[in-house]
This record gives C-alpha cells, sequence and structure tokens, in this order.
C-alpha cells in the first residue's frame, strides 16, 4: 500500500487465531508505529472498542519523512484475547514522495 506523504494512512487489520480463525473474545488491542529506521513514532496505544477486525487511521504527523530514505512505515498491533493469549501483527506501507516538491 502506498500513502502520499503528510497524508493520514487507513491501515486494515483482521486478527485470527493459531487455527485462522476470527478471534473474538478480545482482552486488549494495542498498535505501535515504527519508522524504516526503527525508531519508534508513536508508542503503544489502546484501541478502545477492540474487534477482530477493523481500521487504524495513522495520522499525517507520523507520515512525513525525516530523510529522502525514510520511506516505510509500520504498524505492529498486538491482541491478548482468551484471558492471556497474545498474537501480534505487523502491516506496512511506503510513503510516496509529494509531487512537484
Amino acid at each position: 500500500m502506498k500513502i502520499p506523504e503528510g497524508s493520514t494512512a487507513p491501515v486494515y487489520y483482521t486478527l485470527r487465531d493459531e487455527d485462522g480463525e476470527p478471534i473474538t473474545d478480545i482482552v486488549s488491542l494495542q498498535y505501535k508505529v515504527t519508522a524504516q529506521n526503527g525508531t519508534v513514532l508513536l508508542n503503544w496505544t489502546t484501541i478502545s472498542a477492540p474487534a477482530s477486525s477493523g481500521v487504524i487511521y495513522v495520522s499525517a504527523t507520523y507520515n512525513v519523512k525525516a530523510t529522502a530514505a525514510d520511506n516505510l512505515r509500520f504498524v505492529t498491533v498486538k491482541c491478548t484475547y482468551d484471558v492471556s493469549k497474545v498474537r501480534t501483527k505487523e502491516i506496512s506501507y511506503e510513503l510516496e514522495d509529494l509531487i512537484g516538491i
């Protein structure tokens, strides 16, 4: 997925258990945003209404390149379910250069 630099990024997720079934008994759901170089741009943030699938909107603030090579963002989603089981999923997207700048 490509997002124009400086834009809000819609990041769609679906959470499945080890058997490939949708996770329904979610205890907590969090995400963080990391730049290509490993810098954490947004630390673990709790999703207030957790669901097995949905969309996380990553603010345009976190989609500005620090350098010309800073092209990727990683959204890590961490789900605790069924009392104490934990699953993580990493979703990446690319920042497109602004045209004419």
